[in-house]
């Protein structure tokens, strides 16, 4: 990605890894990078993907058992759909992600360096070719079971749900209830061949870590929840960190939690 005037930098280009560090000289603008990155990765993750007509999707595995989607078409979809997205909501991103006014980066400009990149984001590091299955359970114990096969770049998603759904009781399931559940099941079986919802996680310098935040970790859980979890409600007390040290934070108010379900 390609940024320009973002505090102290006036122009600049970073490459993404697993693992990311970033180093150097004080006042040259790593953290203001590293927000950035963070704030545009963790959007990404939560991003709602609407570029499916599921629909029609739908309405075609209930007639013919199977549909097929192609993935070059997907991957173009899915492109288009999250750059317009960032183009439409750069800046408040972030100014959420700094807690700041949107104002502070009005002459700051980003761009992707190669075409896919965005994709590459939140693309699966590799799409299997090999068959898989897809089974839902309703909690009236209805089963919906759904098989995908890849050929050539169209994935194929078959079921046999057209014969019918029935309750644990032997009674028919209505129309209308299967196609809805249908509907989302395509929906949750497409994301999962493509997408991947990476976890974003940012870790400070230690000069800034844990012991700066020894006052705040040591306060009441529910008292440094409201402290710290952003609210629209009236009231509320919102973060007064930036996004990625206030997920940080959090972070290590999980700690006892984490070891707790190790235990």
């Amino acid at each position: 990605m390609k940024i320009t005037n973002l505090g102290p930098i006036k122009e600049g280009e970073i490459t993404l890894d697993t693992f990311t560090i970033f180093w150097g000289n004080n006042n040259t603008g790593k953290t203001f990078a590293s927000y950035f990155l963070y704030g545009i990765l963790k959007e990404l993750s939560q991003l709602t993907i609407e570029v499916i007509d599921s629909d029609a999707l739908t309405k075609e595995i209930l007639d013919i058992g199977s549909v097929g989607i192609n993935y070059e078409v997907y991957k173009a979809a899915i492109k288009d759909y999250a750059e317009k997205y960032l183009k439409d909501n750069f800046k408040d991103i972030l100014a959420k992600t700094f807690n700041t006014d949107k104002e502070m980066f009005s002459k700051t400009t980003f761009e992707f360096s190669y075409e896919n990149e965005i994709f590459d984001l939140m693309s699966k590091d590799e799409i299997g070719t090999s068959d898989f299955e897809y089974v839902f359970r309703s909690f009236k114990g209805q089963e919906y079971k759904y098989t995908a096969t890849k050929k050539d770049d169209t994935y194929f998603i078959m079921t046999n749900v057209s014969d019918g759904i029935v309750n644990q009781d032997g009674s028919e399931v209505q129309p209308s209830t299967i196609y809805a559940r249908v509907n989302r099941h395509i929906m949750t079986i497409v994301e999962n061949m493509f997408i991947n919802r990476r976890k974003v996680m940012y870790i400070p310098a230690e000069r800034i870590g844990i012991n700066t935040f020894r006052k705040e970790i040591g306060d009441s859980r529910k008292e440094s929840y409201d402290l710290l979890v952003n609210s629209e409600n009236e009231g509320k007390k919102a973060s007064k960190y930036p996004l990625p040290i206030a997920d940080y934070i959090q972070f290590l108010f999980s700690i006892p939690d984490i070891q707790g379900s190790y235990k």
